[in-house]
């Protein structure tokens, strides 16, 4: 029951992928959609700037 909190939204979901792999730029990509949906841009910038430090080329990540 306790993994089942780390699905019940997709910020919830962003931040169990950054926590277990914080190389992951999918991963960051996805909870600054989350954080974007919450208007927290102050948060959602942070993960934007990491997910393309770790994949500069990423297409996704240059969405803002």
């Amino acid at each position: 029951m306790q993994r089942n909190q780390d699905f019940l939204s997709k910020e919830s979901i962003g931040q169990t992928v950054v926590a277990a792999v914080p190389g992951n730029p999918r991963g960051h990509n996805n909870l600054v959609d989350a954080l974007e949906a919450q208007e927290r841009m102050e948060a959602a910038i942070a993960h934007y700037r990491q997910a393309l430090r770790l994949q500069p080329d990423r297409t996704e990540a240059r969405k803002i």
